[in-house]
């Protein structure tokens, strides 16, 4: 009788017979194989989204971060005064010739003698570092190594004006940015710094005080390791207390926090060098045109797989260093002129009295470069005039007949 059919009363009777055990779980297993995979490939999606995301956003804050860059190092502003040059003070060094390779030293970028450079680059030893750096988890064997500080003075932030709005710190000071007048680090000279910090540490020390960070930033390190590039202003207060030696308060580290921009974040490697005298140097000081690199060169990598690595030429200007404060020069018109840097005394009041007396450079012949008196920012009075076609300002007195002009003339 053949297998599967059954004789009952004389009738033919097909009988179905069910699965064994063995095709049951081989069933299971090849299900859940696919179902596996099907995950997998759904998780893999995800995951690639969330680096392709984060790279975009990388991308976008890399491009932000080489023009703040190349603004930053085409227009420095360096003292005009030769006798302030680190040239003089490290002839020996400067003597010295590389073959392009890296100059590792310990030594300090400069040795606090004198007014401080216009240009910084050295290793961030500060202690808002240290106490930031406890607020979230190390990174194992952390390819940033020792982080750098790249501080710079600029005629103007470098920081794109759709960034560079006014913080809470401004509002907290009673300052109104919309009407007031020059706001430093808003506008005008400033004294600026690039700093690296672990990712959502400054945050996270602006809510432990009670601050909300603004914009939705994150928070530790639960989004990506790595660490944030920063730029902030540097206050005259904070220059003071650093040339007089004090610590920093806990006061202070929030007042930074607050004020800074964050460039880019999520940095696995970032450094600064500057080629001087054919060597690339970490540790590098500044204060005039002739103490500056032939190049900064900067190296960055993020954790998201983005590599760039950027070469940028250097420019400056003269000017003040707006974190010295200096004294107010008298207002007194029968007070005494100023000699020029030939040492001639200026001729003729040019204050604003409008007599036609005038010694600006552009009127042709003999003529001396008178000295004014420095206005403080937001100070300017009412008809003042700034014309800089003579390299020097002449300031008009309200109601006396309006601005004198360089050149001669009233």
């Amino acid at each position: 009788m053949a297998a599967g059919v059954q004789q009952q009363r004389g009738e033919r009777v097909m009988v179905r017979r069910g699965f064994t055990l063995l095709e049951t779980v081989l069933a299971a297993v090849i299900g859940g194989a696919v179902l596996l995979t099907a995950l997998g490939l759904f998780s893999l999606m995800e995951r690639s989204e969330s680096t392709l995301d984060r790279q975009f956003h990388q991308t976008r804050e890399m491009g932000t971060l080489q023009i703040v860059l190349r603004r930053s190092f085409n227009a420095m502003l360096m003292s005009e005064i030769s006798q302030e040059s680190l040239e003089a003070t490290d002839q020996e060094a400067r003597e010295q010739l590389g073959n392009g390779e890296v100059l590792e030293t310990e030594d300090p970028a400069w040795d606090n003698d004198g007014n401080r450079p216009r240009v910084i680059l050295e290793y961030d030893m500060s202690a808002e570092l240290l106490e930031v750096s406890r607020l979230v988890p190390g990174i194992p064997n952390d390819p940033m190594g020792a982080p750098q500080r790249f501080e710079m003075v600029f005629p103007r932030a470098p920081i794109p004006a759709s960034l560079r709005l006014p913080t809470r710190g401004w509002a907290a000071n009673g300052f109104d940015v919309e009407s007031g007048p020059e706001v430093y680090g808003i506008s005008g000279a400033v004294r600026g710094v690039f700093e690296l910090r672990p990712n959502g540490a400054r945050e996270m020390l602006l809510m432990n005080n009670g601050m909300t960070p603004s914009g939705g930033e994150r928070v530790g390190r639960d989004y990506e390791p790595g660490w944030t590039l920063w730029w902030r202003p540097v206050f005259p207060d904070e220059i003071a207390r650093i040339q007089a030696g004090l610590p920093e308060s806990s006061d202070d580290m929030l007042r930074a926090a607050a004020e800074a921009y964050p460039l880019v974040r999520g940095i696995k490697k970032c450094r600064f060098l500057a080629f001087d005298n054919a060597f690339r140097k970490p540790v590098y000081a500044a204060r005039t045109a002739t103490d500056l690199p032939a190049y900064v060169e900067v190296e960055i990598e993020t954790y998201s797989g983005i590599y760039s690595n950027w070469m940028f030429e250097v420019g400056w200007l003269n000017g003040p260093d707006p974190t010295i404060i200096e004294e107010e020069e008298s207002d007194d018109p029968d007070a005494a002129p100023a000699p020029d840097g030939n040492g001639n005394g200026a001729g003729g009041n040019n204050g604003g009295n409008n007599n036609g007396t005038n010694t600006g450079r552009l009127g042709g012949g003999n003529r001396d470069r008178t000295t004014t008196t420095r206005q403080q920012r937001g100070d300017r009075p009412q008809g003042t005039r700034q014309d800089n076609r003579g390299g020097g300002r002449n300031d008009g007195n309200p109601g006396t007949g309006g601005p004198s002009r360089p050149g001669g003339g009233g």
